[in-house]
């Protein structure tokens, strides 16, 4: 918006000037102007110069630095581009023998390419999540990242298992697949929204890790899953008392007697509820 305006600046000082000095040109040889007016354009001429000068250094030197909402968007972009590059090895690797191979050397080639711009978006959303856990508490900032990695999980599994497998181009679609991803048609780059975002963050984040990892790297040992435990119509209806009546309820533990549930309200909203042995309570932040 801003970089428009100083376009839009720039082009009427242009043809401000152009006029202005066409005039002179024009009526030099003729006693037509009044002195104050003449100083008055003069003074004009000025201003105007001065304006244009600051918008054209405007343009020329303001840094691309995107939003936190701008980020957070690109980063999970780009992880989740990686969670289902492993979603398609894993679906094509069962076809064993060339197959196999051909799929896992696609993966390593689009890493080679790729993987400074993923670590780059995980350490984005680490820093995200690490936020609304100072913020909201640190239950909040991991249960959403819990959730946002099971719902990626599934999402990547899903679109994977668009592979055919009960047809007789079942491995020729894991080699156009494969073929796809070592030629750089699925590299981030390819994203003409995300990518300019993503390569911010290259330069924010330098790649410290070169061996690839799974994405996000959330240090816990929870993880989401929608799994219904015994404690999970408990914790259902006590979230709907407590916090908001449309509720989504992941479970985070189920170590009977202990168990632990995600509560996502439609609002954005994230609890956390702790049962025991049946008995559920709402932990306060």
């Amino acid at each position: 918006m801003l970089k428009s305006l100083q376009l839009a600046g720039v082009r009427y000082c242009m043809r401000y000037c152009v006029r202005y000095y066409s005039r002179r040109m024009m009526y030099r040889g003729m006693v037509v102007w009044i002195d104050s007016g003449e100083l008055q354009a003069q003074k004009i001429s000025r201003v105007m110069a001065v304006v244009c000068f600051m918008l054209l250094s405007g343009c020329a030197s303001e840094p691309f630095i995107p939003t936190a909402e701008e980020s957070l968007d690109s980063s999970t972009y780009a992880i989740y581009q990686n969670i289902r590059l492993q979603a398609v090895v894993n679906e094509c690797k069962v076809f064993r023998g060339s197959v196999k191979k051909t799929i896992e050397m696609a993966q390593e080639s689009w890493w080679e390419r790729n993987w400074p711009l993923v670590y780059a978006a995980d350490q984005e959303f680490l820093s995200h999540t690490a936020q609304r856990q100072a913020k909201y508490g640190e239950d909040e900032g991991l249960l959403y990242a819990l959730k946002y990695v099971m719902e990626s999980k599934e999402r990547a599994a899903e679109e994977a298992k668009r592979v055919p497998r009960a047809r007789p181009n079942e491995k020729e679609m894991c080699q156009r697949l494969a073929d796809e991803y070592t030629n750089g048609d699925m590299d981030l780059h390819t994203n003409t929204k995300h990518y300019p975002v993503i390569q911010y963050l290259a330069e924010k984040y330098p790649v410290k890790q070169l061996v690839p990892y799974a994405v996000p790297n959330i240090k816990t040992t929870y993880r989401a899953q929608p799994k219904v435990g015994k404690s999970y119509y408990k914790a259902e209806s006590l979230a709907a008392k407590t916090w908001c009546s449309r509720v989504k309820i992941l479970n985070i533990k189920d170590l009977w007697p202990e168990e632990m549930y995600g509560a996502y309200c439609d609002n954005g909203a994230t609890h956390l509820i702790v049962c025991k042995w049946g008995n559920c309570t709402p932990q306060s932040r």
